[in-house]
């Protein structure tokens, strides 16, 4: 008595094999068979041979142990080509004598050979069909915007409409983490904040869940871009209908801070390291702190060493607090005149009546360029179509403009601000630069890196000196101070300093986004230093 189910799971298709075990009894009795040792269960699918209880009964049947099968229906036994012909076979060679079903018992004379010929091949055909409308079906689903797998941490499916929902328990809380893991905190210690303070588990899927998150999760949900509303399935990348957690911009953002190579964690928390890298041969620039013999401690920034183009970088060290002075005379720089100030500020509504204008028009642009990538995208579709794309091409073509359009739909989705909430980053802008410097000067280390990632970019150091390069805003500020007359000049300024405005947000403490330094191009090693291998 052979007794198989499609699945492995238990809470599927239960009911299946204890089924087909009350009515196989049942015919034995009525047929008077002796059936031999238990009946032999099996949960596993015959759309591929290699199914080891199958393959023990047919052992069981050539030592002549037994001579017949007793089973539900032929589709039971197999639904592939070769399980199907070698049980035909050994009806043939007379080492079967028959197989038993409900319906009907084949022998092994020519009629039902030919009926289970057919019955065999209609399972196959079956399995076949089921499997091409089963992938249809799925990519019907994912190009509408729909998840075929389980649901993410933090998500659930809506049991009618099949959309993934925030989880009202854990949406807010893996949310939490994410913003944690933009603020540029490692993984490790969101792990501890997720287990140890908001004590995060996955649901309870069956056996499955129910406990609380790992390291490995943490690291697989940073890297899928599904949690910023794109769906990635089969080499294939889709729009979802789903409410993300963040925008695709902050999900490359964490990306790139992944893949930036920092300096081995420590005991010892030094502010600075990671935001500047050497003039010289373009490595991050790390820290260490020394005690001379008096024991007064010393912390020296100096070159990781870890990119030189030769033996040797050359580059020396600088301690921390030279480094904060040549920090403070840059923040001087910063600081604007009361006369400028009252001037931008009496322009105000000038500039927020630009911005505004400025980023209508920006929003018209980007419709007109999402129209463009839809228009590519269904050429490409045409060309896959025709068999002019090859399927991997396709794929990879199509993934590049699905990022690009979501990209634009992440630009497009910010609301056009009103006039008095335009004035914000200009107001923010302003204040900041005022308050800078004895912002730093009174700030703890954390404070003073904000300050740092909010007011800079692309810091290197060479012979000792912090070369530093302004966000846009302030460089734009650091020129209209150098001017004698303001009036002169602004028409000029006005429409280049709206544009700067757009992209100015003061980060929260920590910095919700800090760009990774840029490293400058390795210079050439000396002649007379070799090469390394």
């Amino acid at each position: 008595m052979y007794l198989r189910k499609s699945t492995e799971s238990d809470d599927r298709q239960a009911l299946s094999i204890p089924a087909q075990e009350k009515e196989l009894i049942a015919l034995a009795h009525r047929m008077d068979l002796n059936v031999v040792a238990a009946p032999m269960r099996e949960s596993m699918s015959a759309k591929r041979p290699g199914r080891p209880v199958f393959a023990d009964m047919l052992a069981t049947i050539r030592k002549e142990r037994a001579d017949g099968i007793l089973c539900w229906h032929l589709d039971r036994l197999a639904r592939n080509p070769l399980d199907g012909g070698e049980l035909m076979w050994m009806l043939g060679q007379g080492t079967l004598k028959e197989i038993a079903t409900p319906g009907r018992t084949f022998t092994g004379t020519g009629d039902d050979k030919l009926m289970m010929s057919i019955i065999f091949g209609m399972a196959t055909k079956y399995s076949d069909d089921l499997s091409v409308n089963v992938k249809r079906g799925q990519r019907q689903a994912l190009e509408s915007g729909q998840w075929i797998g389980s649901p993410k941490l933090g998500y659930v499916r809506d049991p009618y409409t099949k959309q993934m929902l925030p989880d009202p328990d854990r949406f807010h809380l893996v949310q939490s983490l994410w913003r944690m893991r933009l603020s540029g905190t490692p993984v490790l210690r969101i792990l501890e904040h997720a287990r140890e303070v908001l004590c995060l588990d996955t649901p309870r899927r069956s056996r499955i869940g129910g406990k609380l998150v790992v390291h490995s999760q943490l690291f697989r949900m940073f890297r899928d871009p599904f949690y910023a509303g794109l769906m990635v399935h089969s080499g294939n990348t889709y729009h979802g209908k789903h409410q993300p957690m963040l925008s695709f911009s902050e999900f490359e953002s964490i990306r790139g801070l992944s893949a930036l190579p920092t300096p081995a964690p420590k005991t010892r928390t030094f502010p600075y390291r990671g935001l500047v890298v050497c003039g010289a041969c373009g490595a991050l620039v790390t820290a260490e702190e020394t005690v001379n013999r008096q024991g007064r401690s010393y912390t020296y920034y100096h070159c990781a060493r870890k990119l030189r183009p030769f033996r040797y970088c050359p580059e020396p060290s600088i301690q921390e607090a030279e480094l904060e002075t040549q920090y403070l005379a840059f923040l001087d720089k910063l600081h604007l005149p009361d006369t400028l100030v009252r001037f931008l500020l009496d322009r105000a509504q000038d500039l927020a009546r630009d911005t505004r204008l400025l980023r209508i028009q920006q929003k018209k642009q980007l419709e007109q360029q999402l129209d463009k990538l839809r228009t590519r995208r269904r050429r490409l579709l045409e060309l896959c179509t025709d068999n002019v794309l090859s399927a991997e091409d396709y794929k990879t073509a199509n993934a590049h403009l699905v990022i690009q359009v979501q990209r634009l739909l992440d630009k497009a989705a910010e609301p056009v601000e009103g006039d008095w909430t335009a004035l914000e980053p200009l107001r923010d802008s302003i204040r900041f630069s005022i308050d800078a410097r004895s912002a730093f000067l009174n700030g703890d280390k954390q404070k003073r890196r904000d300050i740092i990632a909010t007011t800079s970019s692309n810091l290197s150091l060479r012979d000792k000196r912090l070369q530093i390069e302004p966000r846009k805003i302030f460089r734009l500020y650091a020129e209209m101070a150098k001017l004698t007359s303001w009036q002169a000049v602004w028409p000029r300024v006005r429409m280049s300093l709206a544009t700067v405005l757009l992209e100015f947000r003061q980060p929260a403490t920590p910095p919700y986004q800090t760009s990774p330094p840029q490293r400058p191009k390795r210079p050439h090693p000396p002649s007379n230093q070799p090469r390394t291998a």
